[in-house]
């Protein structure tokens, strides 16, 4: 036909069509995102545990600094951390070396003053000159003992607390102290009631004296001794008992006839804090600072409660 053109159109061929890349594309976002969590997680896990490594510090010891892995925040606070660190070790290192030092020189001037006290005919006088050298070295060893419990100087170890107070009732019993060591009372756990009775069922535990723990036993012996020591004092006897569970232990020494409160306590675990009815009894004011000191060294505290016959001190420490 004439004026016509005769077009021809090819049939598409679908071998030419563009590949399908998306589940590729999934799949390669979906081991990205994997990478980025691990890298997020193991980051987590290492500022994680770096902080529980200081939380346990004073508890369990630690290095003089750290040094850990990680991306470079971390080591700009591992570093600051070490800093800060090296600088309370150098304080608490001076403070005692100043102390050690007083106490070395007033050795000899306090030497000098009882062998002149010594020569003076009026016993009275005599005895009152003793005793205020007495008080004067105390206080000086008093601030010495409170000075190593903060510095952490004993290395802990696993140690039997009830062979550990066994033995300090002992040595006070040996000289007539009226000190015991009591028995702990039987755990109750009160089970789940069955399905088929109404009643609920409870196991009971004997206690168990042989409690370990991660501790300082030349610390804790102070800290149970100074508690020991204020319940003869203000009271009549010291009673001693051993509480734990999975978790902490706690020491737990009752006296009886006590005039003082759990409230009168409290306010005396600051340093040379003294009771208004101490007039006549001997002490620094540092005895219960030492053992506030040494129960946070352990992870734990120490309180007061009031009783029907006189007073109760509790400390408490972490098991490890």
């Amino acid at each position: 036909m004439e004026g016509w053109k005769l077009l021809l159109v090819q049939p598409l061929n679908c071998d030419a069509a563009p590949a399908d890349h998306r589940m590729w594309a999934v799949l390669l976002a979906a081991l990205s995102m994997g990478a980025i969590l691990t890298v997020i997680l193991n980051l987590s896990a290492e500022f994680s545990q770096f902080a529980e490594q200081l939380r346990s510090r004073r508890r369990i010891g630690g290095p003089a600094s750290y040094e850990l892995p990680g991306p470079q925040e971390l080591h700009e606070i591992v570093a600051a951390v070490n800093s800060f660190l090296e600088d309370e070790r150098q304080q608490l290192s001076s403070r005692a070396a100043v102390l050690s030092g007083v106490s070395h020189d007033l050795g000899t001037p306090a030497t000098r003053l009882r062998l002149r006290t010594a020569l003076i005919p009026d016993s009275e006088l005599r005895q009152k000159l003793e005793a205020d050298i007495d008080s004067m070295t105390g206080i000086i060893e008093s601030v010495l003992t409170y000075t190593r419990a903060e510095m952490n100087v004993e290395a802990p170890r696993k140690l039997s607390l009830g062979s550990l107070i066994d033995s300090i009732v002992a040595d006070y019993q040996d000289i007539g102290k009226d000190v015991t060591f009591r028995e702990g009372s039987d755990i109750i756990v009160q089970g789940a009631r069955s399905v088929f009775t109404s009643r609920q069922g409870q196991s009971v535990f004997a206690p168990d004296r042989d409690v370990t723990v991660m501790g300082r036993p030349i610390s804790l012996e102070r800290a149970v001794t100074n508690l020991i020591e204020n319940a003869l004092k203000y009271g009549r006897r010291a009673t001693v008992a051993l509480e734990a569970d999975a978790q902490t232990a706690t020491i737990v020494i009752e006296d009886e006839g006590s005039e003082s409160s759990a409230a009168d306590m409290e306010a005396l675990m600051a340093p040379f804090q003294r009771g208004t009815n101490t007039a006549t009894i001997d002490g620094y004011g540092l005895g219960l600072t030492i053992v506030a000191a040494i129960a946070k060294l352990h992870g734990g505290s120490l309180s007061f409660k009031d009783t029907p016959v006189g007073l109760s001190a509790c400390l408490v420490i972490d098991r490890g």
